[in-house]
């Protein structure tokens, strides 16, 4: 199967890494989750080389401002927005067997949301924050779904405002983890007064220790910064946090490197011609 999927918005890509992680013999493959039907989505297995792929139909419902995130052979799916509004549901996609399935609920579980951050910290999935249309509510928690486990737990550092290091209630903004440490980068809040419309955009850096749950507000070294955006993507490359395009009064596609040792920011010169501006996507190193 040739050829390409249709546009669209607000959808993820994932980078299977198990060929690096055991015996297996994947090759290396993008997945793409998008919708079919109103009852009906489909992984896509994609070669970057050939532009081929296989489509796994499922029966699964469409999904918009969701999570997925790559654990030792599986794609998470948190969250997201369906047809009749936000969801908490976490799901399953076995790479290996091609087979998806929900993992019901045990433990302490977030509320539904969209538009929150997911890592891999440790054996834990990390969902921080998010947004639900439900009383414009923007979540300030961060959770914790152990895979050994199969359970949810509420991570006990208490709401995040309490602490003056820590960041608003967030949504739209992107999540990294170098050893024990949790980054929080961008992204958006509404202030008290605020509508749903009025996005107050962040070019902050904040960091929790996962192990000990301090806070801390990281000060960027020199003048070159970052400018703030939402609906980015960040990911961890060896000392750095490689953060690109978004979305601030316009799509962007700039492409800037964070300094984990130096606290400093400069942006990547590009050759040839940049992927267009874009926002609501996920890149892996």
């Amino acid at each position: 199967m040739t050829g390409y999927p249709s546009w669209r918005s607000h959808h993820l890509t994932a980078k299977d890494f198990s060929h690096l992680q055991d015996s297996s013999s994947f090759q290396n493959y993008l997945y793409y989750l998008c919708s079919l039907s109103p009852d009906d989505s489909a992984i896509l297995q994609i070669d970057p080389l050939t532009g081929q792929y296989q489509q796994y139909t499922l029966k699964f419902p469409p999904l918009s401002n969701y999570s997925l995130t790559y654990f030792q052979g599986k794609l998470y799916i948190f969250g997201g927005r369906t047809s009749e509004g936000y969801t908490n549901t976490l799901f399953q996609f076995n790479l290996h067997t091609r087979t998806m399935v929900e993992i019901k609920e045990k433990g302490t579980p977030p509320t539904a949301r969209g538009n929150h951050s997911a890592c891999v910290w440790e054996n834990n999935l990390v969902i921080v924050g998010g947004y639900n249309t439900k009383n414009s509510q923007i979540f300030d928690d961060i959770y914790l779904f152990s895979f050994a486990k199969q359970s949810w737990s509420l991570l006990p550092c208490g709401k995040i405002f309490i602490d003056p290091c820590a960041p608003p209630p967030l949504y739209g903004h992107s999540a990294i983890v170098s050893n024990d440490y949790l980054y929080l980068f961008g992204g958006s809040t509404l202030d008290q007064g605020q509508t749903s419309d009025c996005r107050g955009m962040s070019d902050q850096i904040y960091c929790i220790n996962l192990e000990t749950k301090a806070w801390r507000r990281v000060t960027a070294i020199g003048d070159r910064r970052c400018s703030p955006r939402m609906y980015h993507s960040a990911s961890l490359f060896e000392e750095w946090m490689v953060v690109y395009g978004g979305l601030s009064d316009m799509k962007m596609n700039d492409l800037w490197c964070f300094d984990l040792n130096t606290f400093s920011w400069w942006q990547i010169p590009t050759v040839g011609t940049p992927p267009p501006a874009t926002f609501s996507f996920l890149f892996f190193s």
